[in-house]
């Protein structure tokens, strides 16, 4: 069953104009390398771009990115997928997944479709913006953390906790896990704690964990109360004062020539004129060609769905719905192999 469900989507995407690719790698409870993939197409049956899941695939040896690359490379050749057709791929931006020279994504881009686009998930981008926290508070954050990770790191300490909440009748029966990438969400990690701080500290006094001590120190618990009332303020003001820091220490990291949003703006408004297009000339005229067709206008207001737009006018305009679905199926986000993988 599982072959019949690969062939059929292996089918639909040689059936797309291009597809593109988000991919992770991890080890099992097994340490078994694994690499995920999921794929985003045009599916022609449905006429809109479709997200799914596409393989699992096992790393062997190491992971290194020439034995990624050979993975991917041999399941596709099983499987008569070409790389031509390749316009996008997302990964996390890890060394061997971007390296210079020797990342998967360059070895990638020198076999798939001339303008495939490289995206950095964007959650990672924004965790960026969370590195420099006021020291103030810093030091209560990072304690908060460990006690949090000394709990949840531990399936056992896990269940058991759980339990001692149930017996005591409390509002919640865990703590929240607390995650580097999904930054803006450490108030509720912080206002969980905080609301569970008698059970927390019992759990740590019988596991005799020094870290018991600081639910002791008033105004350690003072710092933690602050930081759970407002955390979600200071979410607010954190990103405000970064933007302008982030924007600069952005352009270290990626390119904005290379935006690939720049001069782009015709794919999602394209009944407003623009001077700013970097179409050919032939495109241009139909770009203008279609603005004024007062029945797609319809089409596009009632729709709303961009993908399925440009989909919809790929026979009439197929030049130009082209270069639209080269910007519209490459992945923004790493979030769909990470959701897999249970850390």
């Amino acid at each position: 069953m599982s072959n019949d469900i690969e062939n059929q989507l292996s089918e639909k995407i040689k059936k797309s104009i291009f597809y593109a690719i988000q991919l992770d790698e991890s080890t099992d409870i097994n340490n078994e390398a694994i690499l995920l993939m999921y794929v985003r197409y045009v599916d022609t049956d449905l006429n809109d771009i479709q997200e799914e899941f596409f393989c699992c695939l096992n790393l062997k040896t190491y992971c290194t990115s020439e034995e990624i690359f050979k993975t991917i490379s041999s399941h596709f050749q099983k499987i008569n997928l070409q790389f031509s057709n390749c316009i996008g791929i997302c990964t996390d931006r890890a060394a061997a997944m971007t390296g210079k020279f020797n990342g998967l994504v360059t070895r990638v881009q020198q076999i798939a479709h001339k303008n495939i686009i490289s995206t950095h998930c964007f959650i990672h981008r924004e965790q960026l913006a969370a590195k420099d926290m006021n020291e103030n508070l810093f030091d209560v954050l990072n304690i908060c953390i460990k006690i949090v990770n000394f709990i949840r790191a531990s399936a056992v300490d896990t269940r058991v906790f759980k339990v001692m909440c149930e017996e005591m009748g409390s509002g919640f029966k865990n703590l929240l896990l607390h995650t580097h990438v999904r930054w803006l969400s450490r108030g509720k990690v912080l206002t969980r704690l905080f609301e569970l701080k008698t059970e927390v500290e019992i759990f740590l006094r019988d596991k005799k964990s020094p870290l018991s001590d600081y639910f002791e120190n008033n105004v350690w618990l003072a710092k933690l109360a602050y930081l759970s009332d407002i955390f979600s303020i200071l979410n607010e003001l954190n990103l405000k004062e970064h933007l302008g820091r982030l924007r600069e220490k952005m352009s270290k990291y990626f390119d904005p020539t290379k935006d690939i949003r720049k001069n782009c703006n015709w794919v999602i408004n394209l009944f407003v004129q623009s001077d700013q297009n970097i179409l050919s000339l032939t495109n241009e005229e139909k770009l203008i060609e279609l603005s004024a067709d007062v029945g797609l206008h319809e089409i596009f207001r009632s729709n709303k769905n961009i993908g399925q737009f440009w989909i919809k006018v790929q026979n009439e305009y197929p030049s130009l719905a082209e270069e639209a679905l080269k910007l519209l199926i490459p992945f923004l986000l790493h979030i769909c192999v990470k959701m897999v993988f249970p850390h």
